[in-house]
């Protein structure tokens, strides 16, 4: 760090902690979840925005909903995540819902779902 910095940091009683290095296995996780976003950006919204003119998120999101690669991504996909013990990403999110009783529960899991 600069010596002036330092030292305003220091007159204006600022801490300045450093920040650990991410562990191995996180790193990797996080250039996965990168990796797929970019995927997203690419192969979704670049063409997207050049063919439409969207007014509402909701026409967009309807188009993205529409997208094969997304339900592809997360229902059908094999499992590469840490947590997801052999399962899609759409099942181990299903499975991990709270369990309600009565109506709510069937209204939840088909919002969910769609």
């Amino acid at each position: 760090m600069d010596s002036e910095v330092r030292t305003v940091l220091s007159v204006e009683d600022i801490d300045h902690p450093r920040t650990k290095r991410p562990k191995r296995e996180v790193r990797i996780q996080m250039e996965s979840a990168n990796a797929s976003i970019g995927t997203l950006v690419d192969e979704f919204y670049r063409v997207a925005f050049r063919k439409k003119i969207y007014r509402t998120i909701d026409e967009l999101q309807s188009d993205l909903d529409g997208w094969v690669w997304v339900k592809e991504y997360n229902e059908t996909r094999p499992p590469r995540g840490r947590w997801c013990y052999g399962k899609t990403p759409m099942q181990t999110f299903l499975d991990a819902l709270p369990a309600h009783s009565g109506d709510d529960d069937h209204a939840f899991r088909c919002i969910a779902t769609t």
